[in-house]
C-alpha cells in the first residue's frame, strides 16, 4: 500500500511541474518598442509609454493591438498575434516520464497471479501516464495564460509625416504600421585577450 502511496504522489508530482510555462513565465509579456522617428506615443490597454520603451501585455489576451501616434505623423498600429511558445511544447517531452511513472503505478496495483499478470495495467497506466502528465501541463499552461505569447516581441514602427492638411485618423480606423527591421550586428570575430 505504501509503494502505492509513492507512486501515486510521483505521478502528482510529474502532472505538477508538467506545466513548464507556469514554471517559467510570467502572466505578462514584456514588449520592447521603438519608433522612428523616436518620441512616438505607444499605448495599450490604459498604457502609454514614449518611444523607445517598452509596455507590458497579456500573454493570454486575443486580438491586442498597440497604437502609435506623433504629432505630425499618421497614427497607426500593430496587430499581436497570441501564439503558443516553446515552454508549452516542450511538455510533450513529459510524455516518457508518465508513460514511466503510470506504467509503474498500474503495475503495482496488480494482483500478480499468473505469469503475466500486471502487464495489462501497467499498459494502460503508462498509456495514461503518457498522455495525462502532458495534457494536463499544456491545459494549466493555457488556462493560466503563461504557454502563450505575443508575437512580435520586439517592435520598431516607421510613422509615416501626414501631409499637409491632413488630419490624424481616429482610433481605430488607422493603417496598420509599417515594421521596421533592424539590420543584425555583426559578430565580434575578435576575442579579448
Amino acid at each position: 500500500m505504501r509503494q502505492i502511496a509513492i507512486l501515486c504522489a510521483a505521478l502528482a508530482s510529474q502532472v505538477v511541474v508538467s506545466a513548464c510555462a507556469s514554471l517559467g513565465n510570467e502572466k505578462r509579456q514584456t514588449l520592447p518598442l521603438d519608433s522612428d522617428p523616436p518620441e512616438a506615443t505607444a499605448s495599450w490597454d490604459g498604457q502609454a509609454v514614449t518611444t523607445p520603451g517598452a509596455i507590458v501585455v497579456h500573454r493570454k489576451a486575443q486580438n491586442a493591438s498597440i497604437r502609435f501616434e506623433k504629432p505630425g505623423y499618421q497614427a497607426c498600429t500593430v496587430e499581436l498575434t497570441r501564439k503558443h511558445d516553446g515552454a508549452f511544447w516542450s511538455n510533450l517531452a513529459l510524455i516518457p516520464a508518465g508513460l514511466l511513472v503510470g506504467g509503474a503505478i498500474g503495475y503495482s496495483t496488480a494482483s500478480h497471479k499468473g505469469a503475466f499478470s500486471g502487464w495489462e495495467e501497467a499498459i494502460v497506466g503508462g498509456v495514461l501516464g503518457g498522455a495525462v502528465v502532458p495534457l494536463a501541463g499544456m491545459l494549466i499552461d493555457s488556462g493560466n495564460g503563461r504557454g502563450y505569447e505575443q508575437k512580435p516581441a520586439r517592435l520598431k514602427v516607421a510613422l509615416a509625416r501626414l501631409a499637409p492638411g491632413h488630419g490624424v485618423a481616429p482610433p481605430g480606423s488607422e493603417p496598420r504600421c509599417a515594421l521596421s527591421t533592424e539590420p543584425k550586428k555583426p559578430l565580434d570575430t575578435q576575442s579579448s585577450r
